[in-house]
Order: structure tokens, then C-alpha cells, then sequence
């Protein structure tokens, strides 16, 4: 973020970074007299279906011991590992092997949701 809302030319900063020097480049936006964006672009947040809260709800309702807090669970949603979901295993509705729990189709099922926003809503869902 320092690098796109730096004033001074743009390939110069980057290569000091990079330990090299040279001269401002005449051609960057910032060589241009262009000003450097006030704040950068963002996406639009998308937002929680009523189809993924039913399917957060069932995997509550199944009681995985490694994603009883909020926290977990919306780590194991936004597609987070950690030891507990990834060597956790699960045995599916109509399977007869069990499955890593990280295999559950609900893992990562939120992965383009902003970390925040998931647990917020989980929060709300675990009691």
C-alpha cells in the first residue's frame, strides 16, 4: 500500500526496495504529476446466503469437537487449516469411509468473505 501511495516515481521506489537506484523513470503516473491514489480500490463484499447459513447450520448441528468455538468454525469456513480440522475426520451422510474434515463441502465455503464478516455471523450461530 506505502508503494501505490508513494508521491515520488514509482520503478524508483521499487527498485530501492530492492536495493538499486536510479535516476525517476519521466514515464510513471507519479513522473507524469499524476497524484497517488488517496485510497486504493476495493471489492464489493459479497454477502451470506440464506443457502450457506443453512449449511453453516448442519455442520453446527453435526458437532465437530474441533469447530465448537466461532473462531474455529469460521476459520474452517474462510478455508483456514489447522491441525484441528485437518486432522480431524468425519464420516459423511451415506459414506462408508471417513473423510478428512477438511474434505466437508462446507470447508472454505465462505473463502471470499472478509475474515471479519464470518465470524461476526458465526457468532451468532454458536451459543
Amino acid at each position: 500500500i506505502d508503494h501505490a501511495q508513494n508521491p515520488s516515481c514509482l520503478y524508483q521506489n521499487l527498485l530501492t526496495h530492492f536495493g538499486e537506484t536510479i535516476e525517476p523513470c519521466a514515464h510513471c503516473s507519479r513522473c507524469q504529476n499524476e497524484p497517488s491514489p488517496n485510497r486504493l480500490p476495493s471489492s464489493p463484499q459479497p454477502e451470506i446466503s440464506l443457502q450457506d447459513l443453512q449449511q453453516i447450520k448442519e455442520l453446527i448441528e453435526e458437532k465437530h469437537p474441533s469447530l465448537r468455538t466461532a473462531r474455529q468454525l469460521t476459520r474452517f469456513l474462510t478455508g483456514l487449516t489447522s491441525p484441528a480440522t485437518s486432522y480431524t475426520w468425519h464420516l459423511p451422510k451415506g459414506a462408508k469411509r471417513k473423510q478428512r474434515l477438511t474434505s466437508h463441502p462446507a470447508y472454505a465455503l465462505l473463502e471470499t468473505h472478509p475474515f471479519e464478516n464470518v465470524l461476526t455471523q458465526t457468532q451468532t450461530l454458536i451459543f
